[in-house]
């Protein structure tokens, strides 16, 4: 029995700031989800994508295939979109594609936006993590 998830953000496309690293739960569930992963098929590289929404508390993940660089594409896009939903309430974060930190295993991304009131701001920690080939 495999484990299989999906892109939940329609209209995105998997084309895929050197910014702190911040551990969150994004990165623990990529990574636990990735060790049981049996999805992948050896010659094509596999991926735990996980989005992690500080502000409201939701996690989005999927599973999908492509090289680094797509990879790294796909989170800066991710990343994009909120950019520009965001508006003026951007206050930083990881501004091109390659300012994508890439551990080898992991790769990370952010974003840190103000609330709508401006009083205070949250985190959006997008990380994708290399899944392996098991049978479980």
């Amino acid at each position: 029995m495999g484990i299989d998830f999906h892109d939940t953000r329609a209209g995105h496309e998997f084309f895929g700031g050197t910014m702190p690293r911040l551990v969150s739960a994004a990165e623990s569930i990529a990574a636990s989800l990735a060790a049981i992963a049996n999805t992948t098929k050896p010659e094509e590289p596999g991926w735990i994508v996980a989005i992690f929404n500080h502000g409201n508390g939701d996690t989005e993940m999927y599973r999908t295939n492509g090289s680094e660089e797509k990879i790294r594409e796909h989170l800066f896009r991710l990343i994009s979109v909120d950019r520009e939903e965001a508006g003026k309430r951007w206050q930083y974060g990881t501004e091109t594609a390659e300012d994508i930190d890439f551990d080898g295993i992991r790769m990370y991304g952010c974003a840190n936006i103000r609330t709508k009131s401006g009083v205070a701001s949250y985190m959006i920690n997008y990380v994708a993590t290399k899944a392996t080939y098991k049978t479980i």
